[in-house]
């Protein structure tokens, strides 16, 4: 489940490692989702200051049910797609969102 452990723990993450970053719980349709934006590129380098000028990336993530999570990345502007995939503990959206964040530091602007 979806809960404010879980979005804690996310926050605290994506703090530590990306320089722009949301993340907020959505109610809607009844269930929990975890909704997730992060930006790639430093915020001075933002073309007119503007968050979708930046390579960035808008990530959902919602129980399945039984400790089982689906993590979709619906948009990602200018950096790696990553696929569809299911989690199984807070630990393992982590992970994926250090992939994200490893393929950034690896690939700077202009590279």
């Amino acid at each position: 489940m979806i809960d404010e452990h879980c979005l804690q723990d996310v926050q605290a993450f994506l703090a530590d490692n990306f320089s722009a970053s949301s993340a907020y719980i959505s109610t809607l349709g009844g269930s929990s989702s975890l909704m997730i934006k992060v930006s790639l590129d430093p915020r001075e380098t933002w073309a007119n200051g503007i968050f979708e000028n930046s390579r960035w990336s808008a990530i959902s993530v919602h129980s399945c049910g039984a400790g089982v999570y689906k993590l979709e990345q619906f948009v990602a502007s200018r950096c790696i797609r990553m696929r569809k995939s299911k989690v199984n503990s807070v630990d393992q959206i982590i992970d994926r969102l250090q992939f994200l964040a490893d393929w950034a530091k690896n690939n700077p602007i202009g590279s």
